[in-house]
This record gives structure tokens, C-alpha cells and sequence, in this order.
């Protein structure tokens, strides 16, 4: 879908303009000085609050910010190339693409708006070459204001967006924490949700429930992959495990993926939480490797299984 509507937007600006000249040389410079790839794991560092598609789109504002392209189509070509880096260096792209896709098909139709703008009304004719020459001058100053002033509304709607979707998980923290209301439940979790620890918090911090964890520890650390993003899951885990443990009243037990069946034969295990790495049209998720199977041996042992997600 944003392919063709990238191709839509380069197909209408083609009938009102020429054919755009290659980047200028200071874009061009600012764009290959950007590290996109660098932005993003700074981002994730510093706002862990923020899901990953969040932080994709708030990385690719940043690049806007910094490199300032002035024509549509080099607008799009910058945040193709960037998104395909970014997406690259990743093992796991699912997240990372539904932020970039989302972001690139919210510029496009954008710029869509723009071009179905009617023209500014033509001035007088005249014989004189001079008046001519100012004419187009002008036209072509009004042309760059007017992308300048677009490009402003797409960084401002832009912040304001991940500003507004960052508190979806709060939201989603209050509604989840009431499912974990008796004293003595057992949640079983893995896949490092953020969305699922925001909710065991906010379940905690009420004070009156006392309850258990079973956290599915990957086996990454003993794995032979040699993957950068291996030590950083690791990390996650151990972090995720410290906050948990750290709150009054919550037990946590940490187990491998291959003692997740018997876990779920067990009567302590009252119901199984997990996180989504998207949420496809149809209602759909996409979750770590694993999930599935998780879901359908939750449903043999008649436990309650919910998954808890942002939907941008």
C-alpha cells in the first residue's frame, strides 16, 4: 500500500513540475552524516517508555529535523532509504517496519494534500520578459514556502502523535491490572511486553494483591548466535526480572521456554499474559516465536490468555 501510494505522489507532482533535480549537495551531506541506525538505539535508551514502532517514527522525525529536504520527492526517497537501514539492523524487523510504514504512508498522504491543493491564480499576462521572470520567481518561491510549511506540519502532527500514542500503555496498565485481583494468582509471561510488566506494576502498586510470577526467560544467553541484539534481550530480561522482584507483594519465578507445558498443567498458574510485536488488520497478532504454541497450551489447560498491545 505505501508503495503505491509513493508512486501516486511522484506520479502527481510530475504533472505540475518538472522533474526533481538531484538532493542538493548540503541535503545530501546532512542526510549521509545522519546515523539513523545510532538515533534509534539512543532513543530506545532513553525513552524506554516508548514502544519500538514509536521510537522507529521518532527517530525518522529526527532525520527531518536534521537533513531538511526541500522537495517531496527527495522527502520520500530520504526516509526510504533510512527506513531500509534502519529495518536492516535488526534481527527481528516486524515492529520496526509497522512505525516505519506507518510514518512514510502518514507523509504520503500528506504531501497527497498538498498536491491536490488548487494552484495560487495565475497573474496578469504580460509581453514583458522582465515581469515574465518575476512571475516565475515568485511562483517558484511560493512552491518552496508552501512545502516548507508542510514540512513543519509533518514534524509538529508527527510529535504530537508519538506524544499522544506513548500513553496508550498507562491506559492499557490500568484495564490489565484488574485482571490480576485475587491474592495468590499466578501470571505467566515471556517475550520481555513492556506493555505486560507496566500492567504487573500498576496490579502491585494497588497494595491490597499479593501475587505470583512466572517469567519465560529466553535461552539467548546459551545460544551460538551471533547476533548483537542477543546480549541486549538478555539485558531486557534481567532488567524486566529486578523491577518485578522490587515491588512488595510480588513473587517472581524464572523459568526456560522448555518448562512452560508443565508450568501450565499446574494448578497455581491462574492465567498467561503476552505482549504483541504487531497487530495485524484482521485483529490478528504477531508475537515472538513461541506464542502460539503458548496460546494453545493455555486453552488445553483452560487458562485465560491475554495479550496486551498498542494499536497505533
Amino acid at each position: 500500500m505505501a508503495t503505491s501510494m509513493h508512486k501516486d505522489v511522484h506520479a502527481a507532482f510530475s504533472l505540475s513540475t518538472p522533474p526533481p533535480e538531484p538532493s542538493s549537495t548540503s541535503t545530501t551531506d546532512a542526510s549521509s552524516n545522519f546515523d539513523i541506525i545510532s538515533t534509534y538505539r539512543s532513543l530506545r535508551r532513553s525513552s524506554p517508555h516508548l514502544t519500538t514502532p514509536l521510537l522507529a517514527i521518532s527517530s525518522l522525525l529526527q532525520l527531518l529535523s536534521h537533513t531538511a529536504p526541500s522537495t517531496a520527492s527527495e522527502t520520500l526517497s530520504l526516509l526510504s532509504h533510512h527506513s531500509s537501514l534502519l529495518v536492516a539492523s535488526v534481527r527481528n524487523p516486524i515492529a520496526l517496519s509497522a512505525g516505519t510504514e506507518l510514518f512514510q504512508r502518514y507523509v504520503v498522504g500528506t504531501l497527497q494534500q498538498q498536491v491536490a491543493l488548487p494552484p495560487p491564480p495565475a497573474a496578469p499576462t504580460t509581453l514583458n520578459n522582465n515581469n515574465n521572470n518575476d512571475r516565475d520567481n515568485a511562483a517558484t518561491q511560493e512552491e518552496e514556502d508552501s512545502f516548507q510549511a508542510t514540512r513543519e506540519r509533518l514534524l509538529s502532527s508527527g510529535r504530537l502523535f508519538v506524544e499522544r500514542a506513548g500513553q496508550a500503555r498507562a491506559l492499557i496498565a490500568e484495564t490489565a491490572r484488574k485482571l490480576v485481583k485475587n491474592r495468590g494468582d499466578t501470571v505467566l509471561t515471556t517475550g520481555r511486553s513492556r506493555c505486560v510488566v507496566a500492567a504487573l506494576e500498576a496490579a502491585a502498586e494497588v497494595g491490597t494483591v499479593s501475587f505470583r510470577v512466572v517469567y519465560v526467560r529466553s535461552s539467548s544467553s546459551s545460544s551460538s548466535s551471533s547476533s548483537s541484539s542477543a546480549p541486549d534481550d538478555d539485558d531486557d530480561d534481567a532488567d524486566i526480572i529486578r523491577r518485578l522482584r522490587a515491588k512488595p507483594g510480588v513473587q517472581v519465578a524464572v523459568i526456560r521456554p522448555e518448562a512452560v507445558a508443565y508450568c501450565l498443567g499446574q494448578e497455581a498458574v491462574t492465567a498467561v499474559m503476552v505482549g504483541a510485536e504487531g497487530v495485524v488488520e484482521n485483529g490478528g497478532v504477531v508475537s515472538a516465536l513461541g506464542t502460539l504454541q503458548l496460546a494453545m497450551l493455555a486453552r488445553s489447560a483452560r487458562k485465560p490468555f491475554y495479550v496486551l498491545a498498542e494499536s497505533h
